[in-house]
């Protein structure tokens, strides 16, 4: 641990005085070199404390609220991406500690987990921080990111651009299982109530936005066919299990997805059917042109599935890859 000057130990001390102190503190601190020397003088001082990391507050406007920006993160991203251009395994873990037990200390504040802006920065961090430091405790956090109330899709899209590219350029086999993780945690389905026509009825969602979920699947369905085609397809297919559940849905598959390829007759407010759908095909497009042996294998597992919305897919694959 860096020893403090006096004049260090009492600026430390004047920013833990209230938020706006710490606010004007880490904006000081981080226009200086060298500033993730005090990093530890700063959680010593309660400056990383989980709380914080303020829930959503009241707006001045009835039925709005205003969720608060904590300024510490500024300064945790600028030391995490120090770690990741020095490569410095030591400062990535005293971020990600930090990460983690925000992350954690949501389970007695359920509130803050819709701050946006800290899940969205804590996913942003994992995308600069070194591969090696990141481990499934980690990747574990996400879901608790993708719990909250507001704007979960941003989550998800720092993920996308930022540690799925990372995790699945790697040469390392372990750092492309990573991504898969991470591509688990962003797919998951959920079923909610709906009236329909004065009727209560379920039907599924992904806990991610569409839009951001159609976006990562886009960005990353190749490289996922290529480095982990096996454990992606085999995880769609579950996801279409779920989707396509014949016992809370026992409908045609056509009325759900007209059509295996991309065509107008298929449903674009068909959100998981139209994601999971278009991302198995699109992996195993990918893995069958990457290893073929192994996937046209996979594929013949497929025409048989009791599931006729992967059936069709199988006949789609072998009319493609014939």
């Amino acid at each position: 641990m860096t020893r403090l000057t006096a004049k260090q130990e009492s600026f430390i001390a004047l920013m833990t005085k209230s938020e706006e102190h710490a606010r004007r503190g880490f904006d000081v601190l981080l226009a200086k070199p060298n500033f993730e020397n005090l990093f530890d003088a700063l959680a010593d001082a309660g400056l990383f404390d989980p709380s914080h990391n303020s829930a959503p507050v009241p707006s001045g406007e009835p039925g709005y609220v205003r969720i608060p920006y904590w300024d510490a993160l500024n300064y945790l991203e600028a030391v995490s991406k120090l770690s990741g251009e020095r490569n410095d395994a030591d400062l990535a873990h005293k971020v990600l500690t930090v990460v983690k037990t925000v992350s954690q200390a949501s389970e007695t504040n359920p509130g803050a987990r819709s701050n946006h802006h800290t899940n969205r920065k804590f996913a942003e961090i994992l995308g600069v921080v070194p591969t090696i430091t990141i481990t499934g405790t980690h990747l574990d956090l996400i879901p608790k990111w993708l719990e909250g109330k507001y704007d979960r899709g941003t989550v998800c899209h720092a993920l996308d651009k930022g540690a799925m590219c990372r995790l699945l350029a790697s040469p390392s086999s372990d750092d492309w299982i990573k991504a898969f993780t991470i591509f688990r945690h962003c797919t998951a389905v959920v079923w909610i109530d709906e009236k329909t026509l004065g009727q209560k009825q379920q039907k599924p969602v992904t806990v991610v936005e569409d839009h951001w979920l159609e976006t990562l699947i886009n960005h990353q369905a190749k490289e996922l066919g290529k480095r982990v085609g096996k454990n992606t397809a085999e995880l769609l297919v579950q996801r279409l299990h779920e989707t396509f559940d014949q016992e809370k849905r026992n409908l045609p598959s056509w009325l759900h997805r007209s059509a295996i390829e991309d065509h107008p007759q298929n449903h674009k407010w068909m959100g998981p059917e139209n994601r999971f759908v278009e991302g198995l095909r699109d992996v195993l497009l990918s893995w069958l042109d990457t290893d073929p042996t192994s996937a046209k294998a996979f594929v013949k597992t497929l025409s048989t599935d009791s599931l006729e919305i992967v059936r069709r897919i199988s006949i789609h694959l072998i009319d493609k890859r014939w």
